[in-house]
């Protein structure tokens, strides 16, 4: 007996080989806990799917188990289907790797991801890609070993999208959520989201995030400046997608089921609040991220021209005498910008 809103994920071959449900091996049913809207999923993923990025589909279901009303819950494609992969790649044979917590491209830290398809080859593939990232020393020559390595312009738009919802638990801001696919046509990397539960609620930096692929970006002016360039794809691409009055008409789709749910985490009352966050998130979000857009080459933004850029090393770009050289003074104000007023 299960007495809480569990979720699920629907292998449907595990007794019957190749029993697929439209054309799927695996279904995530996801419960929501974390999600109080009850659409970010939907959502976000068409927000990827959108600019190409290789996403799942997501929908919602109303779920009963043995004929016990469980209630609304999102369905969500898994990656490691093999008709996910042919719809994307054209082949379903590439070597295909999950991130837990902390995965990255480091050498201690390759053994951490979990492989879902293609050979077995003890992480050689995954090595060989660090190894040429370690090789990769003056920070302007990085977009051009990437781009022979991984999918930049798809990496791109992958991470600002992750950035510009605010998902702080996946790869580019956390090194969480994410998916690696070898793709066969050009042996170049693929990133793809997951777990996008926890976003809209979170302005990141759009230069910031401590996945590999991001800090080895940021350190590059070329890199930033294509970043910078997604970013503005992203915000047009929200727009015309009409994401707010998505959410809008979505809520209210499915608000007679989440209200009928007998086993979500929260009243109805904080499902329409959370609802109303998220348009208010994605009406709110691209002047932001536009605005900080600015910082694309740090060393262009001086406003008190002490010499220190106002894109995180000086933390008063409007006084001349505070900086982190300066020499730290008894005025109740943090003159050399460690964090502390006067050091005392």
């Amino acid at each position: 007996k299960i007495d809480q809103k569990a979720a699920f994920l629907l292998d449907f071959d595990r007794y019957v080989d190749d029993q697929l449900l439209f054309g799927m091996e695996k279904l995530a049913v996801n419960n929501m806990v974390q999600d109080a809207s009850m659409e970010r999923e939907v959502l976000g993923y068409e927000l990827f799917r959108a600019g190409g990025v290789p996403a799942p589909r997501a929908a919602h279901a109303v779920v009963s188990v043995n004929g016990a009303p469980y209630g609304l819950y999102t369905t969500v494609e898994a990656v490691d289907n093999k008709e996910f992969l042919d719809t994307w790649f054209g082949d379903h044979k590439g070597a295909l790797y999950e991130g837990a917590y902390g995965s990255d491209i480091f050498v201690d830290l390759v053994p951490s991801f979990d492989q879902d398809n293609g050979p077995n080859i003890d992480f050689m593939d995954l090595f060989a890609l660090t190894s040429a990232l370690d090789a990769v020393a003056d920070p302007n020559d990085f977009v051009a070993v990437a781009s022979e390595l991984v999918d930049l312009d798809l990496y791109l738009t992958m991470a600002a999208t992750e950035i510009y919802l605010g998902h702080w638990d996946g790869y580019a801001w956390t090194r969480n959520n994410f998916f690696l696919y070898r793709r066969a046509s050009d042996q170049r990397w693929v990133w793809m989201p997951w777990g996008i539960d926890q976003t809209m609620n979170d302005f990141l930096d759009p230069f910031g995030g401590n996945g590999r692929m991001n800090q080895m970006c940021d350190a590059s002016l070329e890199c930033r400046t294509m970043l910078a360039q997604k970013f503005q794809e992203v915000v047009a691409r929200v727009d015309a997608l009409g994401l707010a009055v998505t959410a809008q008409t979505l809520a209210d789709t499915v608000r007679p089921a989440a209200e009928a749910d007998p086993r979500k985490e929260y009243g109805i009352d904080s499902v329409d609040g959370s609802v109303a966050g998220n348009i208010q998130f994605l009406t709110n979000r691209g002047q932001a991220v536009m605005d900080q857009l600015v910082c694309t080459d740090p060393d262009s933004v001086d406003a008190d021209k002490d010499g220190y850029n106002g894109c995180g090393e000086d933390c008063n770009d409007g006084d001349k005498a505070v900086h982190p050289d300066a020499a730290e003074v008894c005025d109740l104000d943090d003159d050399n910008c460690d964090g502390v007023w006067d050091n005392d």
